[in-house]
C-alpha cells in the first residue's frame, strides 16, 4: 500500500529548506543568548554583621557589606548607599573605614567586604531614620542596600535580619 505518491513527496520536500533554515536561525539565536550571559554585569550583595579577625586580636563583630562578582566581567563599584523602596524622597550614601576605598574594581569571581564601624553607624542614625519614617517596624522591610556601577547599573538586597534588628534596637538618644 503506498500512501504518497512522487509528486507529494516532492511537495513535502520544498518545506525542508525552510524548516533547516529556520532551525540554523534559532541555533545562532540561542548561541549569541548564552554569549552575552558571561558579559553582563552581576554583582551580589549582601549587608549584616560579620565577625572580623584579625592578626594577634581578638574577634570582633561589625557590620559589613559583601559584594561579589559571578561573571568574566569586571565591575567597579563607584558608590553604596541605603535607600527605601517605598520613601523615594532620598538616599543615605554609606562611607567606610580604611582600605579599600570607593570605586573598587572586582574582577572575574571576586569578593569583597567592606566593614563600616558600629560608632560610625551610629551617628548615620537620625539620617537613617529618616529613610524609615513614622513606622520604622514596617518600613525596615523595604530599606536595601544598593551598589551602583560606573555603568549606572543598581544592585539591591535587603539588610541581613541581625543588622535589621540592631537598627530598630539602637538606644533613643540617637533617633530623631
Amino acid at each position: 500500500m503506498n500512501w504518497f505518491d512522487q509528486k507529494t513527496w516532492e511537495f513535502i520536500n520544498t518545506f525542508s529548506g525552510w524548516v533547516s533554515g529556520v532551525g540554523s536561525l534559532f541555533a545562532v539565536l540561542v548561541a549569541l543568548y548564552l554569549a552575552r550571559q558571561d558579559r553582563r554585569v552581576k554583582i551580589d550583595i549582601s549587608a549584616d554583621f560579620i565577625t572580623v579577625i584579625g592578626p594577634m586580636k581578638s574577634p570582633k563583630e561589625t557590620i559589613g557589606i559583601r559584594l561579589f562578582n559571578p561573571n568574566r566581567r569586571i565591575a567597579q563599584i563607584n558608590l553604596i548607599c541605603w535607600v527605601s523602596k517605598i520613601r523615594r524622597k532620598g538616599f543615605l550614601t554609606q562611607s567606610f573605614e580604611g582600605d579599600p576605598n570607593l570605586p573598587v574594581q572586582l574582577k572575574d569571581n571576586e569578593e569583597v567586604v567592606l566593614t563600616i564601624p558600629e560608632n560610625h553607624m551610629l551617628n548615620n542614625l537620625r539620617e537613617f531614620n529618616f529613610l524609615l519614617g513614622a513606622y520604622p517596624k514596617l518600613m525596615i522591610h523595604f530599606i536595601r542596600v544598593v551598589a551602583v556601577t560606573s555603568g549606572g547599573k543598581k544592585f539591591m538586597a535587603k539588610p541581613g535580619p541581625k543588622l535589621r534588628k540592631w537598627i530598630l534596637q539602637t538606644p533613643p538618644g540617637t533617633k530623631q
